[in-house]
C-alpha cells in the first residue's frame, strides 16, 4: 500500500470525513493513481525501445560484418540512426 493511500484511508480519532472532503479524497487517489500508470506506461515503452534497438544494432552488426562491405553498413547505420529518431519522437509524444 502506498503512502498515499495509506493516509488517504486513515481516519482521524473522532472525526468522520465529510462529504466534500471524501470527494476530494477520492479525485485526489485517482490523479495519483492514473500518474502512476502513467509512469508505468512511460518505463514499459523505454524498455521496449532499449530492447528493440540493441536486437536491431546486433542484426546490422552481422549484415555489415558478413559482407564486409563499407557502403552497405553505411545504408544500414543510416536505416539504424532514422529509427532512433523515430522512436524518440514516438516516445516524445506519448503522455502529452
Amino acid at each position: 500500500m502506498t503512502d498515499i493511500i495509506k493516509y488517504a484511508t486513515t481516519r482521524l480519532p473522532g472525526r468522520r470525513p465529510t462529504k466534500e472532503a471524501s470527494a476530494q479524497r477520492d479525485e485526489l487517489m485517482e490523479k495519483y493513481y492514473l500518474a502512476g500508470l502513467e509512469v508505468e506506461g512511460t518505463v514499459a515503452l523505454g524498455g521496449r525501445i532499449m530492447d528493440r534497438l540493441v536486437d536491431l544494432n546486433e542484426h546490422r552488426l552481422e549484415h555489415a560484418d558478413a559482407t564486409g562491405d563499407h557502403n552497405l553498413g553505411l545504408m544500414l547505420m543510416e536505416i539504424q540512426a532514422n529509427t532512433v529518431r523515430q522512436a524518440k519522437k514516438i516516445q516524445n509524444g506519448v503522455g502529452e
